[in-house]
């Protein structure tokens, strides 16, 4: 079963939520690094510009974090909802499938059953038959016998 299209919409959003934290974070570094900066350098206005630059930035990322927990959150709902959907219809079908099996075994019983009773009624001419066939291979190895044996005779008197 493929994945739902709102599912996937989600998925993309958490990785485009993800990637600008990401960027957030590489920003928020920079701004750190320009408090340190404004700090070894003394400068009060450049230190309170940067600490005010790095609060707003730590603000943003919490802002965002949020909201890529919501949509996690959102995405793991989703992701719920059709793994069971997925569940319930795969369950259908195999029980659409164990259905059609037990259908067919049911049928294969029955014809089972025709095939006992035909050999059944059968067994009597087929018995006949093997036994006719017997016969007349006997009859014909006794027939082949009494050919040699003449043979053999007649080899010997023309022979003699």
């Amino acid at each position: 079963m493929t994945v739902e299209p709102q599912v996937e919409k989600l998925r993309q959003a958490v990785i485009a939520g993800v990637d600008d934290l990401t960027r957030l974070q590489q920003s928020f570094n920079e701004l750190e690094a320009a408090v340190n900066l404004s700090k070894s350098k003394s400068i009060a206005r450049d230190l309170l510009r940067a600490r005010a630059a790095r609060e707003a930035a730590s603000e943003e990322i919490l802002k965002r974090a949020a909201t890529v927990e919501n949509l996690i959150d959102d995405y793991r709902t989703a992701c719920d909802r059709w793994y069971a959907a997925s569940i319930e219809q795969s369950t259908i079908e195999s029980r659409k499938f164990y259905a059609q099996l037990a259908e067919l075994q049911s049928k294969i019983v029955v014809i089972n059953q025709r095939i006992l009773e035909a050999t059944e009624k059968e067994k009597p001419d087929v018995d006949r038959i093997v036994e006719e066939n017997d016969f007349h291979f006997s009859c014909l190895r006794g027939m082949a016998e009494t050919t040699a044996h003449i043979v053999r005779l007649t080899d010997a008197a023309v022979a003699a």
